[in-house]
């Protein structure tokens, strides 16, 4: 299957380091299963202790796959005049 789209996933980062109100947004139709991939993900990370608090950081993720006929073209040699 094809996977065109994009989405943001964006969170908090505590003072410790959690990652904390993991949320996926902007997340073109179709795309909702990686889009709750990342999310899952992300929430699970941890990060160096940065001292205070980071609100809305922004992970963006863009997947283009050409279509199908602009692949094929592009395996067959041109012919030129």
């Amino acid at each position: 299957k094809k996977i065109e789209g994009s989405f943001a996933v964006r969170f908090d980062v505590a003072p410790d380091g959690a990652v904390y109100n993991v949320r996926a947004v902007d997340v073109t139709a179709g795309i909702e299963p990686l889009a709750k991939m990342w999310s899952d993900t992300i929430g699970q990370w941890t990060f160096v202790k940065p001292g205070q608090a980071v609100a809305d950081v922004e992970h963006r993720r863009i997947y283009l796959y050409a279509r199908e006929e602009d692949a094929e073209s592009q395996k067959k040699p041109q012919a030129t005049l």
